[in-house]
């Protein structure tokens, strides 16, 4: 829904029933130039579109801003069962409905034809609005008057990466409501000034951004601006929905089961794959995860933008959990949201969505309670298929609902403890910080150095951390010929070990580092030691490697035309990207830790030393718990990755004898 717009009366009567509506009537009476505002009942409209627009300013730009600050309002006047009323609307609003297609004659606009107002009447409209845009012959989606870089987008191949960012920084791409209001649609129109746009041109380019991982190479996120790169990526996102909507509920079946694994809230018995209940369970909760990318001006939207969709998918004789309150404050509605999940869901997902406490937007919530109004910055474990199946750090160790429990702001849980952080990196993943990178890197290298719990490679342990248990990964082919790696037949191999990729990307922050004038000689010699040690495969030395590189880049300047030195260089260069995009997928804002017992992992960012690893009963990842200061009371940081942990090798029968209830606060 837009911002409310501020009225000074109401313009109308109540609404008559629970399915009744409003509709902006556009064919204006010349002789006083008002629209109509009309009602009917849901199932028996006239033909009509709805506009999907943000309320303020249609740019990110200081003058944009200034603009529609200094001249914010336009009045409209209104022919209703009242008679003739006057409504002061938002410009961006007044804007669109000047460009509205001529063909259309009723329109759907929620600022107009909702009550803004009236809390009860919002309240009960909001559920209807699922219905109220799928019945929608199409939906105009209004970005305003401004037209630059519409041609640029149009010809996508000239200016690409510079005309795509700044076209989805327009705020419309980041409100809540249009997840719904696009993907219930049959028919989308993107309106631009005069032009207009194919919306499934938009949404194919943002999904190959968000799946190939390019839209955090694009501009990568930051602690300051959650939103670099993943603005790339909304297209994408919400094109997802509408490719759910279209292949049909029952193709996705495997999908929701990964993400619920669920429970019945009647009988409380695992899932079994007949229950339709368990598979809504899953569609919501993919929905949740996906709305994450975008923002609302009102903070229970985060939940309330999305009834629609989940009302449409909701199987027969079930009643929708959620429900709009606008007279509940977002602190009970996120709390309630979450628990009713986390109840209902074995695999604990709604837990995993947990993100580090500095990127909350909220600070009055629990620590187990999603913020639904907070961006997802990176992929969440609980969804990674490695060798064709989900983790399952758990085992068989699931639990029952009944043991999931809350009073208060406290959740119960069963679980266990496992082991305690002693080693946590400074920095995080920050693939664009050169320092931040090559601290990282040397800290990493310290942490595996120490450890004597893995057989493997230190570099190997690394790159296995660092890629979420990928051993190996998928390369183009005409790279792998350069690599000289070739299958039986004379072909390419398709993968190589991800260790390879690993040390492209040490390389890589090497060169960065010399090239910004930052000291590298600790991280040289954190390489050499492990080769002392004979920690890393046999080969040349990583000395010996940068050597390579140095000299490749001086020849290429001496001698331009010579194709071997930059045949090294863009080898390392490819290899070293391939690994950041598969990297980013996980590992934005996290920290490599060790343990005391010398396992390896990374978690959020704002684990600490003295932090807990914890096995909780139905989790497929293993958990990061800080101590708290009431006694037996935990803080959630968040899931981790762990290596060797996340098959069930953590449930001995020491284990299991020790499973009771853990308290999260």
């Amino acid at each position: 829904m837009a911002s409310p717009e501020q009225r000074s009366e109401d313009i109308c009567e109540a609404l008559s029933t629970s399915r009744s509506l409003r509709l902006l009537n556009l064919a204006r009476l010349p002789e006083d130039y008002a629209y109509g505002l009309e009602t009917f009942e849901i199932g028996q409209c006239p033909p009509y579109s709805t506009m999907s627009y943000t309320w303020g300013p249609p740019l990110n730009t200081k003058q944009c801003e200034e603009d529609y600050t200094r001249d914010s309002h336009r009045i409209i006047t209104l022919l209703t069962s009242r008679g003739k009323r006057h409504l002061p609307i938002g410009r961006k609003l007044y804007e669109g409905l000047q460009k509205v297609l001529p063909e259309v004659q009723y329109l759907w606009v929620d600022a107009i034809c909702i009550n803004q107002n009236d809390t009860a009447e919002r309240s009960i409209q909001v559920p209807l609005m699922g219905s109220i845009y799928a019945d929608a012959n199409s939906v105009l989606v209004w970005l305003g008057l401004d037209e630059s870089n519409v041609e640029d987008f149009r010809w996508i191949h000239e200016n690409f990466y510079a005309a795509l960012k700044e076209y989805v920084e327009r705020r419309w791409f980041r409100r809540a409501w249009i997840f719904q209001e696009i993907s219930l649609s049959r028919n989308v129109i993107v309106l631009v000034g005069s032009s207009r746009i194919s919306w499934d041109a938009m949404a194919d380019i943002g999904t190959y951004l968000e799946r190939s991982g390019h839209g955090t190479l694009i501009d990568a996120p930051t602690e300051k601006n959650l939103r670099l790169g993943f603005e790339c990526n909304s297209l994408g996102v919400s094109r997802e929905i509408v490719l759910i909507r279209s292949l049909g509920f029952e193709d996705w079946n495997a999908y929701f089961a990964l993400i619920a694994g669920s429970f019945e809230p009647k009988t409380g018995q695992p899932w079994t794959g007949d229950s339709e209940i368990e598979k809504w369970h899953g569609y919501a909760l993919l929905v949740i995860c996906m709305l994450r990318f975008y923002d609302a001006t009102v903070s229970q939207d985060m939940v309330y933008g999305i009834l629609g969709l989940l009302e449409r998918q909701r199987p027969p004789d079930f009643e929708l959990p959620i429900r709009a309150d606008y007279e509940q404050s977002p602190r009970d509605l996120y709390t309630l949201t979450a628990f009713y999940f986390i109840k209902h869901t074995a695999s604990l997902f709604a837990l995993s969505l947990i993100e580090s406490p500095e990127l909350r937007r909220r600070q009055d919530l629990p620590s187990w309670v999603l913020d639904f109004s907070s961006p997802q910055t990176t992929g969440v474990l609980s969804m990674q298929f490695i060798e064709g199946g989900p983790f399952t750090a758990c085992g068989i160790c699931v639990g029952s609902p009944e043991s999931r429990k809350i009073s208060g702001a406290t959740l119960e849980l069963e679980g266990a403890y496992f082991d305690e952080v002693t080693e946590v990196t400074t920095n995080g993943w920050e693939p664009k910080q050169a320092l931040a990178s090559l601290q990282l890197l040397e800290e990493a290298l310290h942490i595996v150095g120490t450890t004597t719990t893995y057989s493997k490679p230190p570099i190997d342990l690394l790159a296995e951390v660092l890629l979420c248990g990928a051993e190996t990964l998928d390369a183009p082919s005409g790279l792998l010929v350069l690599l000289g790696t070739n299958t039986g037949d004379g072909q390419a191999s398709t993968s190589k070990d991800s260790s390879l990729f690993f040390r492209a990307w040490a390389l890589t922050n090497v060169v960065m580092a010399a090239d910004s004038g930052i000291p590298y000689d600790s991280v040289l010699e954190a390489m050499q030691t492990l080769e002392e040690q004979d920690l890393l495969s046999a080969g040349k030395s990583f000395s010996a490697e940068v050597q390579d590189i140095f000299d490749a880049i001086k020849d290429s300047q001496k001698h331009p035309d010579d194709p071997e030195p930059l045949q090294v260089i863009n080898t390392v260069s490819l290899l070293n990207g391939i690994f950041i995009v598969e990297a980013n997928k996980f590992c934005i804002f996290k920290k490599l830790f060790r343990t005391s017992r010398g396992y390896i992992g990374f978690g959020n960012s704002s684990m600490q030393v003295g932090d807990q690893v914890w096995m909780l009963c139905g989790g497929r990842t293993p958990f990061i718990l800080g101590p708290a200061l009431e006694e037996e009371t935990y803080t959630l940081i968040g899931e981790t990755y762990l290596s060797g942990c996340m098959e069930g090798e953590m449930i001995t029968e020491e284990l299991k004898a020790r499973i009771g209830p853990v308290h999260l606060i």
